[in-house]
């Protein structure tokens, strides 16, 4: 048996081994996670054409009221998560805003997206979308 001066030691190294081994696991799943498709400048583009063009219907939190379906989140990504980025666009050009699809800019829907993108977790990158 060991001495009760020894346990605290041990327990104090096993403890730091494993905080270790966590933190080194974090910051590698972090490294390894792909960049997105999209800048931090098309975020920003794009969460002010939400606020202007969707906020209305789908909330400021993106959850949707009513028909509005929720834009973010494990809902959304039910939704749109097998889809490809175009696929996304391409939906909202061609339904978005109500009463007025296809009425933004190319750049606006690219910016919406990057948002919605963003909003679920989706990492920026450098090229734009």
């Amino acid at each position: 048996m060991l001495p009760l001066l020894k346990k605290p030691t041990i327990v104090t190294a096993a403890l730091a081994t494993t905080a270790t081994f966590a933190l080194w696991a974090a910051t590698t799943a972090a490294q390894n996670r792909a960049a997105g498709p999209f800048t931090a400048a098309q975020v920003e583009a794009g969460r002010a054409a939400y606020v202007a063009n969707c906020q209305s219907c789908h909330t400021d939190n993106l959850s949707g009221s009513g028909e509005a379906v929720p834009l973010a989140g494990r809902a959304f990504m039910a939704g749109f998560g097998a889809k490809t980025t175009k696929e996304l666009f391409d939906t909202i050009k061609l339904k978005m805003p109500l009463g007025a699809p296809g009425s933004l800019s190319d750049e606006a829907y690219a910016g919406i997206v990057a948002f919605l993108l963003h909003a679920s977790g989706a990492p920026t990158g450098t090229t734009a979308l």
